[in-house]
């Protein structure tokens, strides 16, 4: 359920929809979820707690003309969205499967009243602290790359080095030590 005159955003537990940039937010974090998906998280929110069924979101999602895997297809789709979600078929807390019949959103459902932005709606640190934050988990990378690199040189040369002793030992390689071997049993 949101308001479909004023604002955008729809919001369930932790999770903020953006229906106009079609974007899921966890918090300020936006996540990852394919369009599918998204299309069906927003069927759900418009009825929650009802039946949607498996051919209401097949009509959704493909049109009439479209040949596809349609079990398939959809099964996958929920699956992302589950994942996306944190959720679960077996324990559901967002999204509960009714068997051969659809899905149903379950849980509460904010109508999307407030017109702060997504990643604004809860207290959180500052601009000034998330950049400091980027600022040393850059640092933390670009030193542990520098120890990777120095690791891998440092890995190159002592494997060239053992290979130069033994190249010094035997000269030959091993072809040299297959024919010492022949020479012996030939004795």
């Amino acid at each position: 359920m949101y308001d479909r005159s004023g604002t955008n955003l729809a919001r369930f537990g932790p999770f903020t929809l953006n229906l106009h940039s079609r974007e899921l937010h966890k918090g300020p974090t936006r996540l990852k979820v394919p369009d599918q998906s998204i299309e069906i998280l927003t069927a759900l929110l418009e009825r929650p707690g009802e039946l949607i069924t498996r051919e209401e979101l097949r009509r959704r999602l493909w049109p009439e003309d479209t040949f596809v895997d349609f079990e398939h297809g959809l099964n996958a789709a929920v699956r992302r969205l589950r994942d996306a979600l944190g959720d679960s078929a077996d324990a559901p807390s967002f999204v509960e499967t009714l068997p051969r019949r659809g899905y149903r959103l379950i849980g509460g459902v904010d109508n999307g009243q407030s017109t702060t932005p997504p990643d604004q709606s809860s207290p959180g640190p500052s601009a000034a602290a998330t950049v400091e934050d980027a600022r040393r988990v850059g640092e933390l990378y670009s030193s542990l790359w520098r120890r990777a690199l120095a690791d891998q040189e440092r890995a190159w040369k002592a494997y060239h080095h053992e290979r130069e002793s033994h190249r010094e030992a035997d000269p030959r390689g091993v072809s040299g030590w297959l024919s010492r071997i022949r020479r012996r049993l030939k004795r």
